[in-house]
């Protein structure tokens, strides 16, 4: 998987990358050879059953996901959110650091509110699956090594939108 996700990373690096470790992005993963990323898509979903119970898919939905890579060359803090109803990061690699927070998935509810609750954050690991709601901004610390922190994301549109609740007890599992 790790060597799918840097093929895809070195052929859709810009032209202004001068070498091989100064790429990031979040790009369609597509089908691999193996179809190890479908079978980690389909795991996802039945995570997403263990945790939610019984749910329909919107036609929306497609099996696949998006690989994400940064390192010391490229890192930007710019948190997002996803359309979907459960999104969530997988993490294939994470290289050794100094310092555990380096990498580490930040989350806010709203940061442009104007109280905004403070940032919190998840502790990865490698083969680590953290669901969270499509709508919960969140965004990767700075990894200070050439190596590539790589994560994977998946999105399930559902046709319910699970409670925040229900998130909680499931990551509890990484407290």
């Amino acid at each position: 998987m790790i060597a799918h996700v840097n093929a895809e990373r070195l052929e859709k690096r810009s032209s202004d990358d001068v070498e091989d470790n100064a790429w990031t992005t979040s790009t369609w993963l597509g089908e691999d050879e193996d179809d190890l990323f479908g079978q980690l898509h389909d795991m996802f979903l039945d995570q997403v059953e263990e945790c939610f119970g019984k749910y329909q898919l919107r036609k929306k939905h497609r099996r696949g996901c998006f690989g994400y890579t940064s390192s010391n060359r490229f890192w930007n803090f710019d948190p997002h959110q996803h359309p979907c109803e459960v999104n969530a990061v997988y993490y294939l690699n994470l290289p050794k650091t100094d310092n555990e927070l380096w990498g580490a998935l930040m989350l806010c509810e709203d940061p442009d509110s104007e109280h905004p609750k403070p940032w919190d954050y998840i502790i990865p690991k490698e083969g680590m699956l953290v669901l969270m709601p499509g709508w919960l901004w969140h965004d990767p610390l700075y990894v200070p090594t050439k190596e590539h922190r790589i994560s994977i994301n998946l999105e399930a549109y559902l046709k319910r939108y699970p409670e925040d609740e229900e998130y909680h007890e499931w990551n509890l599992r990484y407290v």
